[in-house]
């Protein structure tokens, strides 16, 4: 239910916050999809910070050129997947499953609808990984144009 969700999340956000995360960090995201990656996202949300998608599909050295190239400190991860194995001491990796066990943040970071709210990085024409930066404007843009493209209403 979405108030166990919302639990999650500021816990999330309580234990980046206690990794050291600030409002405007970048956190990258490399787990497989299920709730863990919905939690994620909303807790790094939550404690103002930018969320960074980095798939567990592509291989490992890809992996941390964007951590590095997007200034990743800390990685949030599922402990279970075994592609998650770091082969350095330059990231933090904090399972999400440990996460929810941390105490809340009590309120949300304030955050200009301007600011940064994720990263998604592409491959670009070279091959090299490129970040595309998205506001919260533009991500808010997207939500209400796909409630209204498929009829999403209060009651769904």
């Amino acid at each position: 239910d979405y108030i166990t969700l919302a639990s999650y999340a500021k816990s999330c956000a309580g234990a980046l916050t206690e990794a050291g995360v600030k409002s405007g960090d970048r956190v990258a995201v490399t787990m497989n999809k299920g709730i863990g990656q919905i939690v994620a996202v909303l807790g790094i949300l939550y404690a103002g910070a930018i969320y960074v998608p980095v798939s567990l599909d592509q291989p490992q050295e890809r992996r941390e050129s964007i951590y590095q190239g997007a200034g990743i400190n800390v990685i949030l991860i599922n402990e279970s997947d075994s592609k998650n194995s770091p082969s350095n001491d330059l990231f933090f990796f904090l399972d999400w499953q440990t996460a929810i066990k941390s105490e809340p943040m009590r309120s949300p970071q304030d955050v200009a609808p301007s600011q940064p709210a994720y990263i998604i990085y592409t491959s670009g024409s070279t091959g090299t990984p490129k970040g595309v930066v998205i506001s919260h404007q533009g991500a808010l843009n997207t939500c209400i144009a796909i409630n209204r493209r498929y009829q999403i209403g209060k009651n769904d």
